[in-house]
Parts: structure tokens; sequence; C-alpha cells
């Protein structure tokens, strides 16, 4: 993992969560598609999409109503 020097060990992902280090990673196409391959249903799969090519958060994603895509 690339560690940022001012990070003496790798942060656990609860401690990332909580505390910020450096900033978010942006997934390559790559890690994209082995995460997508692993997800079992397509409603996942869609959520997961729709993530990738807005960038948007989960719980924004999770909160779009219909309304706001027709008006």
């Amino acid at each position: 993992a690339n560690i940022p020097r001012y990070v003496e060990k790798e942060p656990k992902l609860q401690d990332v969560k909580i505390n910020r280090y450096g900033q978010a990673k942006v997934l390559s196409p790559k890690e994209y598609s082995k995460i997508r391959k692993q997800l079992p249903h397509q409603w996942q799969k869609l959520l997961f999409e729709i993530l990738w090519y807005t960038g948007e958060r989960v719980g924004a994603v999770c909160q779009l109503e219909w309304r706001y895509v027709y008006e």
C-alpha cells in the first residue's frame, strides 16, 4: 500500500474512515472491474456503477428519487 510519509504505519480501515489520512483513493479501472465482478446482485452492480460514474457518495445516491431524474 502507498502510505503517506507522515503516517508511520498503515492505518486500519476504521482509522482512515474516522481520521481521514490523506485523500480518498480513486479506483483504477482494473480495481473497479474486480470489485464489480464480486457483487452478487444486479442492483448492487447498478448502485456501484452509479457511484463510479458520478463520483457521488453512497448516502446521496441512496436518497435519490425518480422525480430528481425527470424534473
